[in-house]
């Protein structure tokens, strides 16, 4: 049997869908994945399947990768590294800006990390030209941007602060922009008061006052900051936070519904609405189903904008995430374990998609999240064996998309919880547990500021900038 084992390939993503669709058995094919299987056979641990996760291999993905923020079905609202100000402050100076050697060198190395000194030595240059001028402007935008998607969010929101106060007072709307980034870096880092705070700014802004959408907007940033603001703390009425959630998000979809370039803005909002009703209902009580069951109805509310949708990056993207945020969900219903299975599988299959279609960070996130969720639902059907190449399969891919990434450090430190769990099953694997234990709580003090101790599904909230 153990030889048999040893000749079995590595796991592909579609081999993973195709057996997360069998979750619940006990067998696959002649092979027992049992617990109580391998506690009899005493399978050695290098025998266990685990899942290649490759690498973006694109040609013109990294090169080029800036293309992403001006592709057709790209879309702020799904972007976490886009602050939104590109299509305003930078799309209408692409061309004049790339003129500078230093702008289009660091467009075409976006993912080096010499695009950021590129960017710096253009500012230079354009602020000596016309300080305070569009294409100075533009160019900081870049800097804060690639900032953001690097990872580096303290960077990122003190450009913002330069590029605020090159924004003329009169632009309301450039200068509410600016606010909305400045808000989203700061949620990023964790500091969730200082990003109240920004939001509370946006409320005051002239801007505000012919537009529901860009109301409807604020309210959003309202609520997700809040939301992680009064996580845990029993002596706040989350129920305000689902409120007000839920306020945004019909603003949002009633402009949607005449305005199609903003329906992913929708599926966005309701996505953080599902996500604000589960951790709601988990604080209150536990085994309060009835808001677990109304959460996953919005999920699928938002599901069902997107299935009359053209099908893009930001599609699969969504979808995957979606289905992500419904598996979490059931796994916490006592009996739905096919549905959990049925659901992470599904977001595995676009998962897949995205390899060619988005960064790296993005991609390997997306990933890892759907395998992590795949894996527990077989380490609950007792499919062990499986269970754990797919564990190390999700740890691998979100290691690569935590480096930058807090909400993937969500998934990965959860990963490494239900893979200790996992193994705490097993006869002579309590040394493996205990450091799965340990890099479980490394990842979860490298979280930045306040997401320390969040709950993982919040690695599916939308920061949403209009």
């Amino acid at each position: 049997m153990s030889k048999t084992l040893h000749m079995w390939p590595l796991l592909t993503t579609r081999r993973a869908t195709r057996l997360c669709r069998d979750v619940g058995r006990r067998s696959l094919g002649t092979v027992d994945f049992s617990v109580k299987n391998w506690r009899q056979n005493r399978w050695a641990p290098s025998c266990i399947p685990r899942m290649h996760v490759p690498p973006i291999t694109h040609p013109d993905l990294a090169s080029n990768c800036f293309r992403r923020y001006f592709s057709a079905d790209n879309h702020n609202s799904i972007s976490n590294s886009n602050h939104g100000l590109v299509e305003a402050l930078v799309t209408p100076h692409l061309e004049s800006i790339r003129q500078l050697p230093e702008v289009d060198n660091g467009l075409n190395r976006w993912n080096d990390g010499e695009a950021l000194e590129e960017f710096q030595r253009a500012i230079q240059v354009f602020e000596t030209m016309q300080a305070g001028g569009d294409l100075h402007i533009a160019v900081v935008v870049l800097l804060a941007t690639c900032f953001q998607d690097q990872g580096k969010y303290k960077e990122a929101f003190h450009a913002i602060q330069t590029l605020k106060q090159l924004v003329p007072v009169s632009n309301d709307n450039s200068r509410l922009l600016t606010d909305f980034a400045s808000a989203k870096s700061l949620w990023y880092q964790g500091d969730f008061n200082d990003s109240m705070n920004k939001v509370n700014q946006m409320m005051d802004s002239k801007a505000l006052a012919d537009s529901d959408f860009l109301r409807g907007c604020v309210q959003e940033a309202e609520g997700i900051v809040k939301l992680m603001q009064t996580l845990g703390q029993r002596d706040n009425d989350d129920t305000t936070v689902v409120q007000g959630l839920k306020n945004a998000s019909q603003m949002i979809e009633e402009y949607s519904q005449n305005n199609d370039s903003t329906a992913l803005t929708s599926v966005s909002a309701n996505g953080n609405l599902g996500i604000a009703t589960v951790l709601t209902s988990l604080g209150i009580q536990e085994s309060n189903t009835d808001s677990l069951d109304n959460g996953l109805a919005v999920f699928s509310k938002a599901l069902d904008i997107l299935d009359n949708m053209d099908t893009s990056h930001a599609t699969n993207l969504l979808q995957t995430h979606l289905n992500c945020n419904k598996a979490w969900t059931s796994l916490q219903k006592v009996h739905e374990l096919k549905l959990a299975s049925k659901y992470s599988s599904t977001a595995l299959s676009f998962a897949e998609k995205l390899q060619n279609q988005v960064s790296q960070r993005i991609y390997h996130h997306a990933l890892g999240r759907s395998l992590r969720l795949v894996a527990t639902c077989y380490a609950r059907a007792d499919s062990a064996l499986t269970a754990e190449g797919l564990f190390q399969s999700a740890i691998d891919s979100l290691k690569i998309a935590s480096s930058i990434d807090p909400l993937a450090c969500l998934d990965l430190r959860d990963a490494h919880e239900d893979y200790a769990t996992l193994l705490h099953q097993w006869d002579k694997r309590s040394g493996d547990a205990e450091k799965q234990q340990e890099m479980a709580q490394q990842v979860n003090k490298s979280l930045p500021g306040e997401w320390k101790d969040k709950s993982s599904i919040c690695s599916g909230l939308v920061f949403i900038t209009p």
